[in-house]
């Protein structure tokens, strides 16, 4: 008995302690509620374990169903459903690619400005961007969003990363032209040499050399 308390109240602990890390962002992503799957499987069990200890094996056997249909047509099959609805379409284009024009754009871009050893740096969170020029990122933060704005001091470093590298080419991400980009590029003579939109905004996606 003493070892199930036990038990009981570790799980407690780390259900409230995964609900932390899951708020603590103060963003709404799907992949962080991922570990609310495993965390329910041990509180499901204990419930079925007291209704099949009932005494009234008729009326235990009961609301094992009853309880299974309701999970089952709750939190499980609506999610099936609309997966598989999707799998002829997802199996129709698995030919296709899903890259974006504006991503092959600045990809060629930055292959055709700058040597294949030269460091960039993608302002926002568009990592593919890396990936598919095959360039090294200048600084320790690969992109700056959302954790920037869980820690700010984040932005500081990456600024003073970026001071001390200056890499030949910076792309922002589109929607990501701020004060805080803006500022460094004008100081240190960056010149924009692509624009998505053909104007300098936060509209679309932006390509920066820099100026020696």
């Amino acid at each position: 008995l003493i070892k199930k308390r036990m038990i009981d109240i570790s799980y407690f602990i780390y259900i409230i302690i995964s609900f932390a890390f899951i708020c603590m962002s103060g963003e709404t992503y799907s992949h962080y509620g991922m570990v609310l799957v495993p965390m329910v499987v041990y509180p499901l069990s204990l419930l079925f374990s007291e209704i099949e200890e009932m005494e009234n094996k008729e009326v235990s056997r009961v609301l094992s169903v009853i309880l299974s249909v309701y999970l089952l047509s709750t939190m499980i099959l609506p999610k099936w459903v609309e997966i598989l609805k999707d799998l002829p379409a997802i199996y129709g284009d698995r030919h296709k690619s899903n890259i974006s024009d504006e991503v092959i754009t600045v990809t060629e871009i930055i292959n055709s400005t700058i040597d294949a050893e030269d460091a960039i740096s993608v302002y926002g969170n568009w990592d593919v961007i890396y990936v598919l020029s095959n360039h090294r990122h200048a600084t320790r933060y690969s992109y700056q969003f959302p954790i920037g704005e869980v820690m700010p001091e984040i932005m500081d470093e990456y600024i003073e990363d970026l001071q001390k590298e200056l890499p030949k080419i910076i792309v922002v991400e589109k929607k990501h032209y701020d004060s805080i980009i803006s500022a460094f590029l004008d100081n240190n003579d960056y010149e924009l040499v692509w624009s998505q939109d053909g104007s300098e905004s936060m509209e679309g996606a932006l390509v920066y050399a820099y100026v020696e």
